[in-house]
């Protein structure tokens, strides 16, 4: 499937509900991860690693989101409680789950590795994918570490992959904010 490019920023939506009679395939985030890598980096710094999580990997993972959530939810409001349950939610429901890890730790890491999973979420979006970009993974970071073999990077977020559901198609996104809003013209 291929897109004009305006159609895919305009169109991609962060997807919570997915069809679970259909899977995603090993190949098909390889092909994503394949684009996500050549996302622009400081300095050609490439400082993206992935832990790609499916099955009973992924019930492992969510199971250890939840976990977490539950022992430090005396270290939370009641509204960011609600966010990470729903986080784990709508992960739990897709094909695949992306540990997106920060290898260099360095001050142009996050902004790199912001670009890396915007394209893959494009990419996912242009082969019918939906996806969703969940930073409230964090929340269990240390025990992900320890479990995943990552103990010297940063988690930086999890990244859902999945059949969108019915639901999903071509639905419209929240309003936006003008350019002339959020943009100052020097001139």
């Amino acid at each position: 499937m291929t897109l004009e490019l305006s159609e895919a920023i305009l169109g991609r939506r962060s997807c919570r509900s997915y069809n679970r009679d259909k899977e995603v395939s090993v190949e098909q985030v390889r092909e994503i991860l394949e684009y996500g890598v050549w996302a622009p980096s400081g300095t050609n710094s490439q400082p993206w690693r992935f832990t790609v999580l499916m099955g009973e990997n992924k019930t492992e993972f969510i199971e250890i989101m939840k976990r977490n959530i539950e022992a430090k939810k005396d270290d939370f409001t009641e509204k960011q409680l609600n966010i990470f349950n729903w986080s784990a939610l709508s992960l739990e429901k897709g094909s695949a789950v992306l540990l997106v890890w920060d290898n260099n730790k360095t001050r142009t890491s996050p902004q790199s590795i912001g670009a890396c999973i915007q394209t893959m979420m494009l990419k996912a979006y242009g082969m019918g994918l939906g996806s969703l970009w969940v930073a409230a993974v964090r929340v269990a970071k240390e025990e992900l570490k320890q479990r995943y073999g990552k103990m010297d990077m940063n988690l930086i977020a999890a990244v859902g992959i999945g059949y969108p559901s019915d639901k999903m198609i071509g639905k419209k996104g929240p309003p936006r904010l003008p350019v002339d809003e959020v943009a100052e013209f020097l001139v």
